[in-house]
Parts: structure tokens; C-alpha cells; sequence
């Protein structure tokens, strides 16, 4: 990885300087002061940067838009950049603890508990020099190929070598607010990010939580090698009006209209609106359309793709453009193909495409889906649509209609005699349309026969109906055995009642839960697995003690404030046990 050092010297405490060098190496010292190497997706930072106050919530001051940014509908002339990793708008916040739906206009490179008093800075500019409005709008138009874009404006805000509170490693992430007068984008980087058993969350979100993105990536320190742009460590997106949305479920529909040789028909009402604003695929017998980055990743059966391509035969494929026109089943790749065969648009038609988030054709999918599947688990509610449109396209011979995965594990095929047949057949009773479902994330979540999959804050595994929760023990269990303890409590109550396993400790932070059928195991022994036990004795037992803790801060709204669990095990004297000197010995 390519790293840029620089060297920042105070100047009348409110700015600082920076001396700049370059080196190539795969790991680097971070100094947790005046010195940093940042890697080369960074913009410039330091020289003429306004510094935040060394503060362990603060904030910058109400900080004056020389170009007012316009964000999903609303256009800020302020803004201000907090300390524990966000920027807000109306108003400063000192919030440490991330929240699914805070009710404000926010983007949070990365929301955790942040000190900047233990090191690091924090700072911040307004940048119009043209170095930087080129750098940026060469980004936006690579990663936005169909968007007329010059930056006018560029704000960049940069964490340096930032520790978490009470340590645990620093961080390094700047965010990037681009405007112009033909629309608003983030551009986030990152770079070395330590992991934590912290709560963390990375994205943005909306007054109204109607527009929010939250990037899913379950490490911090993967987020320096993640992107849904094909740049490691850099996340874009647009937002004067494009919302990116977390997905929870993924479908695809397939929409037939008569397949003939007649290239002057009127498509069928359940087509979806197309045309208007679309872009169209070359014209070319085998062609394929660009790499399409999608603002929202779609999840096809476990894996997530962060971009797609349109084939001129009647298939779209994730990784790579593909001319083939013979179908074939176990293609080896991850494959939709509404109708796989030897197209030529050469010879009439238009092959067409768009990522759609109106409300009008998000209402229709939505209504659609609840309607073609009752029993999900919760409402499905549309964040957006993709939608490309074959129309009065000829086509040579053979045809096939199916969808595939790169290991055949998930595949379908709609089995008819001839082609004219899609359009009076169907899966969910609609002539012409073919609906699947791709991805649940209830699948992923491995709940048991006395769970079921639930929605508070965020997908989880909650008590069946009629179980009656018990919100002070969980239905803890204890089990101790030759110098072990091990206590269990039921994941669905902890869920019900708003504690997110993560947050859940013994005495030692680091010893945290596993789960199994349904439980939460916390483990203790006398050789590994010591987690702050303590050994006493009574006079007549040896008795190993140790305590479940949740580092729960204030900000989290639940019914329980905190968890505090205490569990021992007791041997008789008799009992020869080995007392490592890492267990502390107390005495009664």
C-alpha cells in the first residue's frame, strides 16, 4: 500500500502546518502526535486546516458553507464536524454511541467513542484551489460515468492517527463533501482502521431516516479494504437526491412481453416505465453496457455485488461483461438472465437501464413483493430498483430463461416449450412476470425453531409469541465443572430487550459470548480462559466467581440501562485445584 507521511507543527492553536514525504511499505508506525502516514487515496490535509478542539466530545464551531450543500431534499449552509466520527448539520453532537435512526441529517465516516486528547488530530477545510476540484471531480465522473459533473467545492474533513476512548488501537478515515451545481457526493477513505469491541457504525442517515446507508462491513479494520466503488478504502455516493439504503431483502423480477419478430409493439402494464432517462447499451450483436456501480449493493444468495453489467443477450452478470449467447445452466458465474439467447440490436430495438429510487416505482415493487410473498417475516419495503429493458430487441435462435450462481448451489430455470410462452405464464399467478427471491437476511441470522426473526433497531432473533421474557436473568443457565464455569443466557430475551450481544463481557472486556441453539455461552477456566475470575475461599469451598457486564454507554435507548450478572463455582477444600497467578486470590 502506498503511503503519503505528514508532519504538522502548531501554530497559535488553532492551525497547523504540514511537511510532506511519500514511502511504499506494508506496515508503518503511526505516530499518535504530529507525524502520520495516510495512504494516497487521502486528500491533502493539514495546511491551512482549521484544527477541532482537543476535546473527548467535542466539536468544531458552527462552521459556514462558503457553497450551501444540498443533502437527499435539504440544503445546509452550516455544518459541524464532532469528534466521535460524524458530521451534523443543525447542530453540534457530542453522541459517542451510534443509532440506527437518530432523527438528524447525518454522515458518520465512522461513529464510535474517539479521544483526541490521548492523540491525533482532527481537522477540517473548505477547499476551492483547483488541484483539489479536479481531483475530486475526476473521482465523481469515474465512479458516476453518467452524471455531467464539475466540482465547484470541495469540504474535507480528516481524523489523523485518532485513538478510541480508554486506547485500543487509532484510527485514520477523512470524508469528502463535493458540490457542484449538478449535485452533492461523500467520498469517504479510509485508512489504517484498528478493530474494536466497540460499537461502530459507518454510513449516513436522514432526519426522516427515509435516505440512510450504513456500510456493511463487521470489522472496522476491513473497512481499509472495502469500497463500493473497486477502490480499496473509498466509499462514494451521491446525495442531492439519490438515496442507498442498506439491503435487508433482494428479488428479482422478470417482466415478459410478447417474444416475435415484430418490432413495433406497445409493452404490457406490468412492465415497469422505461426510456425516459435511461442509459442504452451499445449497439452491437454481442455487446454489454459499462460496469454499472450500484448505489445500493444487491445480495445474490450470500455474496453482495457492488456493481453489475447489462449483456446485449439477455443476461446481467456481477464481475466481469459476458458476449456469450448459448445459455447454459452451470455457467460458473453469478447470472440473471431474463432470456439468454442470440440478440442482435443491431437489427432494431433498444437494450436499455436504470437504478431507480422514485417513490412511485418504489411503491410499485413494494407492493408487488408483499404481494407475490405474504409470508416474509416482516413487510418488505423497496429502497430501490434496478431495471433494464430489452424492447422489440430481434433475436437469431435458441433461447433459455434462468437465473445461476457461480457454484450452481442456487440456480432456477423457467421450463417452456417455445419463447411466445413467457408472456401467458407466470410463477405468482400475473401473466408475463416471474418473481425470486434472492437473499433474506433472517437466512443469515441461523435462529432456532423457538426463535423467530425479528426487526428493532436492527435484524435479530427474538422470542416466539407466548414466550413470557424474563429481563432480569435471560433464562440464565450455570454449569461448573473441574475448575470451569460456564453461565448461558437466551439470545431471543436479550434481544427483546435491546442488548446487542456485542456489548456483552465477563470482569475481562475481552471475554465475550459465543452462540449455540439459541444461547449465549460465556466461558471461564483456570488455564486460558482466566477473564477476570477471582478465587476465594469460605473455609470449606473454593469458590471462582466472575460477573456478566455490558458496557452499555448512555444514548442507547433500553429497557434494561445496564447487565450485571454475577455467577460462582464452589469445591470443597478437599479438591486439589491449581490457583494461576494470573486469577486474583481474595480472601474471606
Amino acid at each position: 500500500m502506498h503511503y503519503e507521511c505528514f508532519g504538522l507543527l502548531d501554530l497559535q492553536g488553532s492551525h497547523r502546518m504540514q511537511g510532506r514525504g511519500s514511502l511504499s511499505s506494508n506496515t508503518v508506525n503511526l505516530s499518535t502526535q504530529s507525524w502520520g502516514c495516510l495512504p494516497a487515496n487521502f486528500l491533502p490535509f493539514g495546511f491551512g486546516d482549521t484544527l477541532n478542539p482537543v476535546s473527548d466530545d467535542g466539536s468544531s464551531p458552527a462552521i459556514s458553507l462558503q457553497q450551501p450543500f444540498r443533502y437527499f431534499g435539504r440544503t445546509h449552509s452550516q455544518i459541524f464536524v464532532n469528534n466521535n466520527g460524524h458530521l451534523t448539520f443543525a447542530a453540534p453532537r457530542s453522541s459517542y454511541t451510534p443509532i440506527q435512526n437518530p432523527g438528524i441529517d447525518i454522515i458518520a465516516p465512522f461513529w464510535t467513542d474517539l479521544d483526541n486528547r490521548r492523540g491525533g488530530t482532527i481537522s477540517y477545510r473548505q477547499d476551492k484551489s483547483s488541484a483539489v476540484l479536479a481531483q475530486v471531480t475526476a473521482a465523481v465522473k469515474q465512479y458516476f460515468p453518467n452524471i455531467t459533473f464539475s466540482a465547484s467545492s470541495a469540504f474535507v474533513a480528516t481524523w489523523a492517527n485518532v485513538p478510541y476512548y480508554n486506547g485500543g488501537g487509532v484510527l485514520s478515515f477523512q470524508v469528502v463533501l463535493v458540490s457542484s451545481v449538478h449535485g452533492s457526493f461523500i467520498l469517504i477513505n479510509y485508512g489504517d482502521m484498528a478493530a474494536t469491541r466497540r460499537i461502530w457504525r459507518a454510513g449516513y442517515n436522514t432526519a426522516d431516516s427515509v435516505n440512510s446507508f450504513t456500510i456493511p462491513v463487521t470489522n472496522a479494520s476491513e473497512l481499509s479494504s472495502s469500497s463500493n466503488i473497486n477502490v480499496n478504502g473509498r466509499w462514494s455516493f451521491q446525495v442531492d437526491g439519490s438515496p442507498n439504503c442498506k439491503p435487508m431483502n433482494c428479488l428479482i423480477i422478470c417482466n415478459k412481453s410478447h417474444a416475435t419478430g415484430n418490432s413495433n409493439l406497445t409493452l404490457p402494464a406490468h412492465f415497469f416505465p422505461f426510456g425516459s432517462g435511461e442509459m442504452a447499451n451499445i449497439i452491437s450483436d454481442v455487446g454489454s453496457s459499462e460496469a454499472i456501480v450500484l448505489q445500493q449493493p444487491f445480495k445474490f444468495f450470500g455474496r453482495t455485488h457492488n456493481q453489475i453489467f447489462v449483456n446485449n443477450n439477455g443476461h446481467l452478470t456481477f464481475t466481469e461483461p459476458l458476449s456469450a449467447y448459448n445459455p447454459s445452466l452451470d455457467s460458473g458465474r453469478d447470472i440473471i438472465a431474463p432470456l439468454w439467447t442470440h440478440l442482435d440490436s443491431r437489427r432494431g430495438g433498444t437494450i436499455s437501464y436504470r437504478e431507480d429510487t422514485s417513490s412511485a416505482v418504489l411503491a410499485q415493487v413494494t407492493a408487488a413483493v408483499n404481494q407475490y410473498f405474504p409470508n416474509l417475516p416482516l413487510p418488505f419495503n423497496t429502497t430501490s430498483a434496478f431495471v433494464a429493458t430489452w424492447n422489440s430487441v430481434p433475436y437469431s435462435s435458441g433461447e433459455g430463461a434462468l437465473y445461476d450462481t457461480v457454484d450452481s448451489a442456487h440456480s432456477s430455470s423457467i421450463s417452456l416449450l417455445t419463447a411466445s410462452e413467457l408472456s401467458s405464464n407466470s410463477n405468482v399467478n400475473v401473466n408475463g412476470q416471474w418473481v425470486f427471491h434472492v437473499y433474506d437476511v433472517c437466512d443469515t441470522l441461523g435462529c432456532t425453531g423457538n426463535e423467530v426473526c425479528n426487526f428493532r433497531d436492527d435484524y435479530g432473533c427474538g422470542c416466539m409469541e407466548g414466550q413470557r421474557p424474563n429481563p432480569e436473568t435471560f433464562d440464565a443457565t450455570e454449569v461448573c465443572a473441574s475448575s470451569t464455569g460456564t453461565m448461558s443466557l437466551s439470545r431471543c430475551q436479550l434481544f427483546e430487550s435491546d442488548f446487542p450481544l456485542e456489548i456483552l463481557h465477563l470482569n475481562d472486556p475481552n471475554c465475550t459470548g459465543t452462540v449455540e441453539d439459541g444461547r449465549v455461552l460465556f466461558h471461564f477456566d483456570n488455564e486460558v480462559h482466566i477473564c477476570g475470575t477471582t478465587l476465594s475461599s469460605n473455609g470449606t469451598h473454593f469458590i471462582y466467581q466472575n460477573s456478566i457486564h455490558s458496557n452499555l454507554p448512555a444514548g442507547i435507548i433500553s429497557r434494561q440501562r445496564w447487565v450485571n450478572i454475577a455467577f460462582s463455582c464452589e469445591y470443597p477444600l478437599i479438591q486439589t485445584l491449581s490457583m494461576p497467578m494470573d486469577i486474583q486470590a481474595q480472601h474471606r
